[in-house]
């Protein structure tokens, strides 16, 4: 397999191999967090900023999201790493891009990372101009992110970031053939990477238990589709008991259908699990399940591999397929019936397949999806952008934030404020409204008086 690429102008490829970092940096983070949150990105940040800060490097986190940050919090308690957490006022995203710019004045970075948030990628135009290399992140092949990457990847202007850290190979690969070259921008294949524990799971085991990881959600993720395929292969015997671990609007339908099937003794739902307690509690089943519609390349699998399990996975361009190899690593199917049915019953029925296909899924995992791989992948990608840096200058702040049009595929993210026309259009059509009213009111006041 190949290491982590980035693409010149030129079309030249450049290998980043990891490699000791030559010096501190300072790197700033926006992440988002809120109550129980426990999705992909924030599991990689808690696992990334501590390794990073370890080796010497100054970390801090600019925080969006709701009012509660537990994992931020986390970060700060326990490795001291500082966090400002965005105000409720800063909704808009020029109000946001302006309290960016102005935390990061106070504490000037060496590199920013706007990760995957329209208002840090608008923020980041202000911020090259200053000198200061930007990072973002391509964490998926859906719609999201192929609207930033067209308007913060592929452009020619101010707008366009500096590098692009790629959690799937084969989405890098796509993002550089799409770019036509058309800017410098560099691209870098940066795995999300899991801890390597002690630890595996015992596939001796002639009953298997099973388990899902990841969110509840019908996009993507197909989760009632997945888990209605668990509890068909458990009531037919092929396994022993599952577990899910996560959250989301599809809890409530499992607890259903694991009542009706009265399953309460045989199905386990963890809940949101801990990043650092997650491989433990894995350890005490031999297969997991993930048949997602598209991935990056996804943390669950890789926690699963690394613990020892085997992964069963539908057959999808990239993502999951980079780590799961048919028959090598895991077991991929084509749907979510007979072809999972058979993979489920082909694991149950051959413990040495399976203990085969364990020790070399934990084995791919270890070479290229480790943590510390990615740390001193990310090292070696940022030193890389900061040689490229030739005049720095004073980080300013405008005094109006003049943004592009809006893009349909980024609103749930970029909220823009009203412009002038648009709040009198909206008083308009309030006024309207009440005079409707008043003149359907009016006639009976008249009337009941007269009488």
């Amino acid at each position: 397999m190949r290491d982590c690429v980035s693409e010149a102008k030129s079309g030249r490829r450049q290998v980043y191999w990891p490699m000791e970092s030559r010096g501190r940096v300072r790197f700033t983070f926006l992440i988002s967090d809120r109550k129980d949150y426990r999705g992909g990105p924030i599991v990689n940040m808690r696992r990334l900023l501590p390794r990073l800060a370890q080796r010497g490097h100054e970390i801090r986190v600019l925080g969006l999201g709701g009012d509660e940050s537990p994992n931020l919090e986390w970060l700060r308690d326990e490795y001291g790493i500082p966090f400002e957490k965005m105000p409720s006022t800063s909704v808009t995203t020029d109000k946001g891009v302006r309290w960016v710019l102005k935390q990061l004045q106070k504490n000037r970075p060496d590199i920013f990372v706007p990760n995957i948030f329209p208002v840090g990628y608008y923020a980041a135009r202000w911020v090259r101009e200053a000198g200061i290399p930007t990072i973002g992140y391509c964490r998926s092949n859906g719609d999201f992110s192929w609207a930033i990457a067209e308007e913060f990847y592929y452009r020619r202007d101010e707008w366009a970031v500096s590098g692009v850290a790629c959690v799937s190979r084969t989405l890098m690969d796509d993002l550089i053939a799409k770019s036509e070259h058309k800017n410098n921008v560099k691209y870098c294949w940066l795995p999300s990477g899991v801890p390597i524990p002690d630890q595996i799971s015992d596939q001796s085991q002639h009953c298997i238990n099973v388990c899902y990881v990841g969110r509840f959600e019908e996009e993507a993720k197909r989760f009632r589709d997945t888990a209605g395929a668990m509890l068909r292969n458990l009531e037919r015997g092929v396994c022993k008991h599952l577990g899910f671990f996560g959250d989301g609007t599809g809890k409530e339908w499992l607890e259903q259908e694991i009542h009706r099937r009265d399953f309460e003794d045989m199905v386990t739902i963890h809940g949101p699990v801990h990043p650092e307690e997650l491989q433990r509690e894995l350890l005490s089943y031999q297969v997991s399940v993930l048949l997602s519609d598209y991935e990056g390349t996804p943390g669950a699998v890789m926690d699963a591999m690394a613990t020892g399990l085997v992964p069963i996975t539908t057959r999808i361009p990239g993502g999951t397929s980079e780590l799961v190899s048919d028959q090598i690593t895991g077991l991929q199917c084509v749907d979510r019936e007979a072809a999972f049915d058979n993979c489920l019953e082909l694991l149950a029925n051959c413990p040495a397949l399976r203990a085969k296909l364990a020790k070399n899924a934990r084995q791919r995992v270890s070479e290229y999806f480790s943590i510390q791989r990615t740390v001193e992948v990310f090292e070696s990608f940022s030193e890389d952008l900061l040689a490229t840096v030739r005049l720095k200058a004073r980080l300013r702040a405008p005094l109006r934030v003049k943004l592009p049009p809006a893009r349909a595929e980024l609103l749930s993210e970029d909220i823009r404020a009203e412009t002038l026309w648009e709040t009198a259009k909206r008083k308009l059509r309030k006024l309207h409204m009440h005079a409707r009213k008043f003149r359907r009111f009016m006639p009976t006041r008249i009337c009941s008086h007269a009488k």
